[in-house]
C-alpha cells in the first residue's frame, strides 16, 4: 500500500471533494477503472462470484468506508487486510443465517 499511497490520497480528495462537477467525473472515471480490474478478484474473494452485482455494491460501500477510516496513521498494509478480513466476514455471516 506504501507504493500507491499519493494515489490512494489523490483518490481519497476526490471522493471528499465529490460536491465539484469536475471531480465528481473524475471520481466517477477513476472507480469505473478500478471496479472493473478488481471485481472477479473481489466477488471470488467474498465468495459472491456468482453474483457479481452484489459483489459489485458490496464493493462499492466497502471501498466508502475505506476512504472514511484512512489516514496517514492506518495507511498500511495491515489496515486494508483488517477491512477485507471484516467485509469477507459479515459475508460469510449473511451466508449462515
Amino acid at each position: 500500500m506504501a507504493n500507491h499511497k499519493l494515489t490512494i490520497l489523490a483518490t481519497m480528495q476526490l471522493v471528499r471533494n465529490r460536491n465539484v462537477p469536475m471531480l465528481m467525473e473524475t471520481y466517477r472515471e477513476v472507480t469505473q477503472k478500478i471496479d472493473t480490474a478488481l471485481l472477479p478478484l473481489w466477488a471470488e474473494f467474498i465468495g459472491l462470484a456468482h453474483n457479481q452485482l452484489l459483489a459489485l455494491r458490496y464493493f462499492e460501500m466497502i471501498r466508502n468506508m475505506f476512504f472514511s477510516r484512512i489516514t496517514d496513521n492506518t495507511l498500511h498494509n495491515d489496515f486494508l487486510v483488517m477491512l477485507a478480513t471484516e467485509a469477507k466476514g459479515l459475508v460469510l455471516d449473511l451466508k449462515r443465517t
